[in-house]
C-alpha cells in the first residue's frame, strides 16, 4: 500500500457540491480514504478571476501506481465536467491534482511529483499541513508545516464551513 495525498479545488457553480462528487468518485476508484482537510477559501492562484477557490486535501491507502491515480483524477473531472484549458490557469468546475505520493519524485510526461511548485502555493500548503504535518518533501528536505510557514505565498486562505454559501 501507498499513501496518496489529493488536492481537491473549484471556484466555479456549486464548489462544494462538486468537491462532494468528485470525493465520492475518488473513494470509489482510488483506494481507502485516511482522512480529508478542512475547506479552505482562497483567492485563485496565477490569474484574476472574482471567483474564490474551495480546496481541500485527502489522503488515501492505495495499491496504484501513480500513473493509475493520475487517470482516476483526470477521469473523475471529465465525470463532473471540466474542460481542460491548455493554454493556462482558468476558472474550473473541479480540479484534482496529485500533491505527493509517498516519497516518490516523478518527472515524466504528463505526471510530476510531488506537485510542482507546492511549497509556493499556501492554498495547497494549507490542508496538507492539517492533515501531514509531518510529511516531508523529498526534494526540500521539509515537512508541510514548515514549507507553509516559509512559503512566499501571503494570500488569504480561510477555513470555510458549508453553511457559508
Amino acid at each position: 500500500m501507498s499513501v496518496v495525498c489529493l488536492l481537491l479545488g473549484s471556484n466555479l457553480g456549486d464548489r462544494y457540491a462538486q468537491m462532494e462528487k468528485a470525493e465520492d468518485l475518488l473513494c470509489r476508484t482510488t483506494g481507502k480514504k485516511l482522512t480529508a482537510s478542512g475547506y479552505y477559501r482562497s483567492p485563485p492562484w496565477g490569474f484574476a478571476s472574482r471567483n474564490d477557490f474551495l480546496n481541500r486535501a485527502l489522503l488515501f491507502d492505495t495499491v496504484l501506481s501513480p500513473r493509475e491515480v493520475m487517470f482516476n483524477c483526470l477521469e473523475t473531472e471529465k465525470k463532473l465536467g471540466r474542460l481542460r484549458n491548455t493554454t493556462g490557469y482558468a476558472d474550473r468546475i473541479i480540479d484534482i491534482d496529485i500533491l505527493f505520493y509517498d516519497d516518490l519524485i516523478i518527472h515524466e510526461p504528463g505526471i510530476t511529483i510531488p506537485h510542482p511548485r507546492l511549497e509556493e502555493r499556501r492554498f495547497a500548503l494549507a490542508p496538507v499541513a492539517e492533515i501531514a504535518p509531518g510529511w516531508k518533501h523529498p526534494l526540500l528536505g521539509k515537512n508541510a508545516v514548515a514549507l507553509l510557514e516559509q512559503c512566499p505565498d501571503h494570500s488569504e486562505v480561510i477555513p470555510w464551513e458549508p453553511d457559508q454559501g
